[in-house]
């Protein structure tokens, strides 16, 4: 009975400690990358949302002779191709990739340094505001891309 509480510790020691993050990754944490790609997805789903409706205000017009029901299920093909795109990536697995780079480059001590740094409320703080600034930014281009996108979807189909 004992080996088998032996064996049970270890498999859970081991699995704890198998699922802790990388140096690496707690830096990228510490420096709110996770927030910078959870408002990059959302800023993503809006945009493919706007997209949809691009899509759909261009083709009303070879529409306009299909029932309604069938517009409709059109519409809905288009909004899960674009659910689809966006949950092609989540964000554990962009942090694992970009963490690597770091890994890959500098020694856990050093990353380490930079966690402490980044950990600190003043740097919170700071960092705070260039992941707002940054949201804005990510913001305005996906939504330039999606007018760019329109204007030369228009000008495709008059052609």
């Amino acid at each position: 009975m004992r080996l088998w509480k032996f064996y049970l510790l270890c498999s859970i020691t081991f699995n704890v400690s198998s699922a802790e993050i990388s140096p690496a990754e707690r830096m990228l944490n510490a420096m709110g990358i996770d927030q910078v790609l959870t408002q990059a997805k959302e800023a993503q789903q809006k945009s493919a949302q706007d997209q949809v409706a691009m899509i759909m205000r261009q083709l009303s017009g070879t529409l306009a002779k299909v029932p309604d029901d069938k517009v409709k299920e059109i519409e809905g093909l288009f909004h899960n191709m674009m659910v689809e795109i966006t949950n092609s990536w989540t964000i554990e697995e962009a942090v694992k990739i970009y963490s690597q780079t770091w890994s890959d480059n500098y020694t856990d001590k050093e990353i380490l340094a930079v966690v402490e740094k980044y950990e600190q409320a003043e740097s919170q703080q700071e960092l705070q505001m260039v992941l707002q600034a940054s949201a804005k930014l990510n913001e305005y281009i996906l939504g330039s891309f999606n007018k760019a996108t329109e204007v030369a979807f228009a000008k495709t189909l008059r052609l």
